[in-house]
């Protein structure tokens, strides 16, 4: 959350849990397998292409996108043009990092949205496939 702003009421969703696992994301254009995808980190709720950019009294403002099989994300970007232009990290997270809950999403049936403990928590992940050519 942004400093000096605290999760709207009833945020995280019920049903939430504690961060645990590896997860996958995906990730910009320019980065090779191996990067830590370090500048990904940018919550919608100040990602002016996002849906809920600036609506501090929206949840999904305030959590990132994760999904918890790679291979939902494998086949987004061979059926979504804007995804294919991606890469994808793998992202481990621990109980600490936050709250996560599995969530609807066009993209594949293991999404979930996580919500990170501190606003300028960034998780430990790396690159693990690189952009469609």
């Amino acid at each position: 959350m942004p400093s000096g702003q605290s999760l709207p009421s009833g945020c995280p969703p019920e049903g939430h849990e504690p961060a645990q696992g590896t997860f996958f994301r995906l990730t910009r254009a320019t980065l090779d397998v191996g990067e830590e995808p370090i500048e990904d980190w940018k919550l919608p709720l100040d990602t002016k292409s996002s849906d809920a950019y600036q609506q501090v009294d929206n949840c999904l403002a305030y959590a990132y996108s994760l999904f918890k099989d790679l291979a939902d994300l494998l086949n987004a970007r061979e059926s979504v043009p804007w995804a294919r232009k991606k890469t994808i990290a793998q992202v481990d997270l621990e109980p600490a990092m936050g709250r996560i809950l599995r969530t609807e999403s066009d993209l594949g049936p293991s999404h979930h949205d996580w919500w990170p403990s501190r606003n300028d928590l960034i998780p430990p992940a790396r690159v693990i496939e690189g952009r469609v050519a």
